[in-house]
């Protein structure tokens, strides 16, 4: 597949996961790990807003960087919910082979209140 077909994939998989579509990991065994954090995530953070800031592709590898933006309405690593708009950014890395998404790390950062 060319670099702009797997960075479809990946933009793909990630609008899937931002709007609650978890099954989606069952199509690509890469992002099965993240899965039970996203939707901790999920359940803490609420009304999120996400912004896909840039993707890059080198062969098999995409990189992504977005923005979140979302409401701390439910307890967050053991944190209470504030009720604040927060903002975080993500950096994200995956393999795509052959359409599927069979390898991914990610880093999260920089979390600010609003």
């Amino acid at each position: 597949m060319s670099t702009e077909q797997n960075k479809a994939v990946v933009r793909h998989v990630l609008s899937e996961l931002w709007n609650g579509n978890f099954a989606i990991a069952d199509e690509h065994p890469g992002i099965q790990e993240i899965i039970p954090f996203i939707q901790h995530i999920h359940g803490a953070m609420t009304n999120s807003v996400h912004e896909l800031v840039q993707q890059f592709a080198d062969g098999e590898w995409v990189a992504s960087r977005f923005v979140t933006e979302a409401t701390h309405s439910g307890v967050f690593m053991g944190m209470p919910p504030t009720g604040e708009r927060v903002l975080s950014e993500t950096l994200m890395f995956h393999r795509v082979v052959n359409g599927i998404i069979v390898e991914q790390h990610s880093q999260g950062g920089r979390v600010d209140g609003r």
